[in-house]
């Protein structure tokens, strides 16, 4: 009966993983990997929701500029999606407001001023996106 070494049956028990080590280091990796691409996943669905929400921001917003420019006193009523903004619905409301102050110096009367409040209100037309966006702005009448 041969004896080897104490160290060279040592370097002979040690030159390879064993299968426990295999699966455990698997585990892991899969672990990381599914957590990287839910991360990427969540990622990708933020980006999108946000360019949905910029889209009716816009649309908003240049609905509003079109009120402010407009010689006419706006109406409650709903914009249908139009072709620069196609999946974008405004419902726009409208409603009387009243403004009384009264100046600082104490002699003046108190003032009245009349203006419309204007309430736009964007949302997507996608079933599967949730994105909206809401604008108030005052008009004089």
């Amino acid at each position: 009966m041969t004896s080897h070494p104490p160290n060279q049956s040592r370097r002979r028990a040690r030159r390879g993983f064993t299968l426990l080590e295999l699966v455990v280091a698997t585990a892991l990796f899969a672990m990381a990997a599914l957590a990287l691409g839910q991360a990427v996943l969540f990622s990708i669905e933020a980006q999108n929701h946000m360019a949905e929400t910029d889209l009716i921001r816009r649309a908003v917003t240049q609905t509003a500029e079109e009120i402010m420019a407009s010689t006419e006193a706006p109406e409650t009523r709903e914009f249908a999606p139009g072709e620069a903004f196609p999946n974008v619905e405004i419902k726009q409301q409208v409603e009387d407001v009243t403004l009384t102050y009264q100046r600082d110096d104490g002699q003046a009367p108190t003032s009245q001023v009349s203006l419309l409040r204007v309430v736009l209100r964007g949302a997507t037309t996608d079933p599967g996106n949730t994105a909206n966006y809401q604008l108030t702005f005052y008009v004089r009448r």
